[in-house]
């Protein structure tokens, strides 16, 4: 770790890529406010960007041992069941399911570890007698491709004190918690997973037209961004859960795009449609289009409202044309009636991991690779604007229809 003696402040944005279980995941984060005075960066980091300028690309690869120095790195354990404090939560009992994370603080009885620490730790076995758990940060051992692009650097004409940033905990936190442990299935689906706070019938839900964007224009631009580059033109495309925008990319033209929905007024609205269903996936998970007839399907911030999951995704297949796109995005904002129980519950990483498993388990997929988003400044003009500094995160997942 190497403080810098280089006054300058800027704008850094980090892109992390690395593979894990034949899944190729990339990880971005907006830093908008590095200071190169008080913030701590690895020094093979520092070396690198202490002489760059604006425009600048810097490409590395660490060992992410490297990156945090871990004190164990063997530091997976077994506990008795009590040590495991499921009664942190007024409401209800917390329970281990294995291949989920929890915060430290739940561990009582272990060296070093406090009721308030929020750092995450996994759950690797769940057995009567006994847990296992790995303290490591889930990031240990693997190797990543580090590639830092210098937006904005100028020299800072003055400091008055404030914060110091460990630059390393930005770029790494939560990107390992989605992925499977050794390759087994994470232990997400129990009998409440898709349960929902409200029940009744979804078209009475969303009766009502809503001619609101659920995500910030940063957030949505990143989505178009990634539409552009994994959707190709003049193809057929289905948005599933479909509403009065598409977000698809302004300048790609396509041959069809038919949206699904639940409201008719808003897919009426939707100028990127050439044509929409009216379909409650929740009632009836099969879909009234032709089989092979899309190249590519996608699904924007409604993943969370889906209670038959497996089903749609087998339809998805159906649908889809040999090698057609899924792509399923996401973020941190849902209505929360409608959501499923387990999405509540889940650190936003791990709901990408949630995500990857129903790709892997429904086994129409290859391909699959991830992608996430966060750090970037959110829009002056957005309603959240003074109570966010930072925009809403974007997580998307997608593969390719075997």
């Amino acid at each position: 770790m190497k403080l810098s003696v280089n006054n300058k402040i800027g704008t850094l944005h980090s892109t992390v890529r690395w593979g894990h279980n034949g899944i190729y995941h990339t990880d971005c984060f907006g830093d908008q406010q590095i200071n190169f005075y008080r913030d701590c960066f690895p020094e093979a980091v520092y070396d690198a960007v202490e002489n760059s300028e604006t425009g600048n690309r810097i490409d590395l690869e660490f060992n992410v041992d490297e990156l945090i120095p871990f004190e164990n790195k063997n530091d997976v354990v077994k506990i008795p069941p009590h040590q495991f404090n499921r009664f942190v939560r007024k409401d209800q009992p917390v329970h281990p399911f294995a291949g989920r994370f929890y915060p430290k603080g739940m561990l009582l009885g272990q060296p070093g570890i406090f009721k308030v620490n929020m750092t995450p730790f996994r759950m690797v076995d769940v057995c009567e007698d006994h847990l296992k758990v790995d303290l490591r940060h889930p990031m240990a051992g693997k190797t990543i491709s580090l590639n830092l692009d210098i937006e904005n650097i100028q020299n800072n004409h003055s400091e008055r004190g404030g914060s110091c940033n460990d630059w390393r905990g930005n770029i790494l936190d939560g990107i390992g918690m989605k992925t499977r442990y050794n390759g087994t299935p994470t232990d997400f689906f129990k009998e409440d997973t898709f349960k929902r706070l409200d029940e009744s019938p979804d078209t009475r839900f969303y009766q009502m037209p809503r001619y609101v964007n659920h995500l910030d224009d940063t957030a949505i631009r990143t989505i178009r961004n990634q539409y552009e580059k994994i959707l190709k033109p003049e193809t057929k495309v289905l948005d599933l859960m479909s509403s009065w925008t598409s977000h698809l990319p302004e300048g790609r033209r396509f041959e069809k795009v038919t949206g699904l929905g639940l409201n008719e007024a808003e897919l009426k609205r939707n100028e990127r449609l050439t044509d929409y269903v009216v379909h409650d996936l929740n009632k009836n998970t099969d879909i009234t289009l032709e089989t092979n007839g899309y190249d590519a399907v996608i699904c924007a911030a409604s993943i969370e409202y889906l209670i038959h999951p497996f089903e749609t995704f087998k339809e998805i297949s159906r649908i889809l044309k040999p090698d057609g796109i899924f792509a399923i995005s996401f973020s941190n904002r849902w209505f929360s009636p409608k959501a499923i129980h387990i999405w509540k519950e889940l650190h936003e990483f791990e709901r990408v991991g949630f995500v990857l498993e129903l790709f892997l388990q429904s086994g129409g997929f290859k391909n699959i690779q991830t992608y996430s988003m966060r750090g970037l400044e959110r829009p002056s003009n957005d309603k959240y604007y003074g109570d966010h500094y930072h925009s809403d995160p974007v997580f998307m997942v997608w593969g390719q229809n075997k």
